[in-house]
């Protein structure tokens, strides 16, 4: 008898398992319940790879695409910009050596860039410092060409200052020399100048034997 009531309750709900009117289909139901989980989903900040942008090298970015024509005076810069605009390396080598006899600024700054026995005091990285406004190289207070001599008080030598009056007289220069100079000083002190592909190492001992000491 129990049985036979289980059977006719099974077969009851069984029937009544069908949808009633108005009421919402299975498909609709999963539509729904996906949406509502979308809108509880919190935002996610997309991160466009596209838009970081690669940090310029300073001393790049001012080198000029067409043949640079020195003067007489050209500065550390100028020199390196055109030796690097030279045709081939037996150019390069003529030009420095040529070079280094009207600025005395040029086998110093070569040196402090290529011989591992110039070790900088200063602190690594750029130097914070306001870039001269004059309205061209030749119209600044000073240059490298005069400035050189100052070198001896950034690097391990006999002539030391305290620390504090070392990093004074370093933004000092760079604020009294050329803009493009300064820039490329900046890179010299950490032996990091590679916007000139064409002066390496080898290029200046072809060029200046005695000048680099390893």
């Amino acid at each position: 008898m129990l049985l036979e009531i289980f059977r006719k309750m099974a077969d009851k709900v069984k029937r009544g398992r069908g949808r009633p009117p108005g009421s919402l289909n299975k498909k609709t139901l999963q539509q729904m319940a996906k949406e509502e989980k979308l809108q509880t989903v919190q935002p996610v900040e997309a991160k466009d790879a596209g838009t970081v942008k690669p940090v310029e090298d300073p001393v790049l970015a001012l080198i000029p695409k067409e043949k640079t024509k020195l003067l007489p005076t050209a500065n550390i810069f100028e020199i390196l910009v055109a030796v690097e605009q030279a045709d081939d390396d037996e150019t390069r080598i003529r030009g420095l050596r040529y070079w280094s006899e009207k600025n005395g600024a040029l086998r110093p700054v070569l040196k402090w860039q290529f011989d591992n026995a110039i070790v900088s005091k200063l602190p690594d990285g750029k130097t914070p410092f306001t870039r001269n406004s004059a309205p061209g190289p030749d119209l600044t207070e000073s240059s490298l060409r005069h400035e050189f001599k100052m070198f001896k008080y950034f690097v391990e030598s006999a002539s030391d200052v305290q620390q504090t009056k070392r990093e004074h007289m370093w933004i000092e220069m760079l604020e009294k020399i050329p803009p493009e100079e300064a820039a490329l000083m900046d890179q010299v002190k950490d032996k990091k100048l590679v916007a000139f592909k064409k002066l390496t190492k080898s290029l200046v001992q072809n060029a200046f034997p005695d000048l680099i000491s390893n």
